[in-house]
């Protein structure tokens, strides 16, 4: 298996590179040229991942339907004893999280000479970490925390019409979805509310 791996470096005084957060760079302090950014591909000897997944769809009632998605995994390295972060055998891939859930639920109906629709969507997903060098940790930034998202749909169509508003992040949830690699300091990416209004016109014959 190839895994990509993203760190951030610096060079001491002799020449040596080592990571921007080891404590040979914090002992050289400014004397450690940086930060250099190392990205490059490494070969695990090997790796699987089991797990299984269901979905629901029902129709509840006329112009009311809704769904339901569950999904587990444990995908892992099972040989990986010549990575530079030491033995990763037996670790959790990076970016394979453990647990992913979404549901929707939305209903339609006709009102004057088109159709309306109203959605509001939920997904969740377990935390993970995005780097090969956080596989082994346990702990908030390298793993990142799970989270909740809700997203709100809306729309109305008519004849060659359609206007759609569309607010994601409901709630304002914060969450982070990976580290900044080249920087030795987590950086979290807020995602606030967003709103977008859409009309749309088809002109096709």
């Amino acid at each position: 298996m190839q895994v990509r791996i993203s760190r951030t470096l610096c060079r001491l005084p002799n020449g040596t590179l080592v990571e921007a957060d080891s404590p040979e760079a914090i002992a050289a302090g400014g004397s450690c040229a940086g930060p250099l950014p190392s990205n490059r591909v490494e070969n695990a000897d090997s790796a699987s991942s089991t797990g299984a997944e269901i979905s629901v769809q029902a129709l509840l009632s006329e112009g009311f339907t809704v769904t339901f998605a569950a999904g587990t995994m444990d995908a892992k390295f099972d040989s990986f004893t010549n990575s530079e972060d030491g033995d990763l055998s037996g670790a959790d891939l990076p970016n394979a999280p453990d647990f992913t859930a979404a549901a929707s639920g939305q209903y339609d109906w006709d009102i004057g000479p088109g159709n309306a629709f109203v959605r509001l969507e939920a997904t969740h997903r377990s935390g993970v970490a995005t780097r090969l060098g956080d596989v082994t940790a346990t702990t908030f930034p390298q793993i990142t925390d799970d989270f909740t998202l809700f997203n709100l749909y809306a729309g109305y169509s008519w004849e060659n019409q359609s206007l759609n508003l569309a607010v994601n992040n409901v709630f304002e949830e914060d969450y982070i979805v990976g580290i900044e690699s080249f920087a030795p300091s987590a950086v979290a990416l807020t995602h606030p509310t967003f709103v977008m209004l859409r009309w749309t016109s088809d002109f096709s014959l």
